[in-house]
């Protein structure tokens, strides 16, 4: 994320969007803000599309106009479900528990053999390991539960610890549990991906299992595809129905 801000920031100031006068100027990244709604019009009718953002800290709201929305806020969109868009698939395929940790100590450890993935298979403990930053040590540990033989309730600190060392095959000198929270995998897709001048990306339009890290490249496929040819739409080059072919590819 750090280096998607950057990318914007400096293409947003080449193309001098970013006004400055003072303090003041005219944002392209707004932080602690949250879409609510949004009203659009058919194409070739009225202004387009208005999103209403709230300010999470003062309460107060502002419109923002343009002439598409993409919806990428997640696999949960309350914009895809105001869009009236519903999800095929299968729902529920696993649960997990996402057990977000650091050690020095297990990427030193590891360092003899670096890699994103390691699957551990032991009496004690199934899992999937996920390498995220081994200069700090940074990891998350993926623990399938199954209710309603079990839940998020029964993964408390110590059986997270008797858990993490049961994987690990040692005990941490230097574990560090930042944070456990469940989530739920499915593999589900958009029954459309476009309705008017809205149009879903990313985990709001499809919800991988996390195999290989499709979701997000699937994700980064959409914003490509989406950003040509959109730019030939309003650049006037070709119809707006030219954008039915985004989820057809």
């Amino acid at each position: 994320m750090p280096l998607l801000y950057d990318e914007v920031m400096a293409a947003a100031k080449k193309r001098k969007e970013i006004r400055f006068n003072g303090s003041n100027y005219q944002q392209v990244v707004h932080f602690g803000h949250e879409v609510t709604k949004f009203q659009s019009h058919e194409p070739g009718e009225g202004q387009g599309v208005q999103v209403i953002v709230q300010d999470k800290a003062s309460g107060h709201t502002r419109v923002f106009e343009g002439s598409y929305l993409i919806v990428a806020n997640g696999a949960s969109s309350c914009l895809r479900q105001q869009a009236q868009i519903d999800m095929q698939g299968e729902c529920g395929i696993q649960h997990l528990m996402n057990i977000h940790f650091s050690s020095r100590a297990l990427a030193k450890a590891t360092e003899h053999r670096p890699a994103m993935l390691y699957f551990l298979f032991n009496a004690q403990v199934i899992c999937v390991l996920v390498a995220h930053h081994f200069p700090t040590g940074e990891f998350v540990a993926q623990v399938p539960f199954f209710p309603p033989v079990q839940s998020p309730d029964d993964f408390d600190a110590a059986t997270v610890k008797t858990l993490l060392d049961a994987a690990i095959g040692r005990t941490l000198p230097d574990l560090t549990v930042h944070s456990v929270q469940p989530w739920t995998m499915d593999c589900q897709v958009a029954e459309r991906y476009r309705s008017g001048r809205i149009l879903l990306a990313g985990d709001a339009a499809h919800r991988f299992p996390p195999a290989g890290g499709f979701g997000m490249n699937t994700g980064i496929q959409d914003a490509h595809n989406l950003a040509w040819k959109l730019a030939l739409v309003l650049n006037g080059h070709v119809n707006e129905t030219f954008l039915d072919t985004y989820e057809v590819r």
